[in-house]
């Protein structure tokens, strides 16, 4: 078995941002995966603030008509600071993915979000800086400076 990051394609889905606004995630293409895993990470919330994650999928890389992904909503409270939210996708009903962050417009959030597609026919992918990803592997390790 070879390494995780041989499995998966790795991409940045929404890079970190603080604000009040509605926030739509990178459109990923999913032709040739099985499933995505959607990692969000909620820096800061504001007091009173009402946030939710959710996925949207679309048969069109440009989003004309999203449709949100049931059940894939997950409210964010205000105290969620340095939280961690987790949508995974097997089998989309739609080729194109991305996140959504609903934000109420008056609290602002801070987030940031990555995409790991898994389940590809043929390894190892390759991550890319084109990506906004840095990967290094290593396999049986020796200790020393790094």
């Amino acid at each position: 078995m070879g390494q995780l990051s041989d499995s998966i394609k790795a991409s940045l889905a929404l890079a970190y941002a603080s604000g009040t606004a509605d926030r739509t995630g990178e459109i990923i293409d999913m032709s040739g995966y099985e499933g995505v895993m959607i990692v969000v990470h909620v820096h800061a919330v504001a007091t009173g603030a009402t946030v939710a994650v959710k996925a949207q999928t679309a048969t069109a890389v440009g989003f004309g008509t999203p449709h949100d992904v049931l059940g894939s909503s997950q409210a964010v409270a205000d105290d969620d600071d340095g939280q961690v939210f987790i949508i995974d996708i097997k089998a989309p009903s739609e080729r194109f993915v991305r996140v959504y962050l609903d934000n109420d417009a008056a609290n602002a959030v801070a987030a940031s979000a990555m995409y790991y597609r898994y389940g590809v026919g043929y390894a190892p992918q390759t991550n890319a800086a084109t990506d906004l990803v840095s990967i290094e592997t290593f396999y049986q390790t020796s200790t020393g400076t790094a």
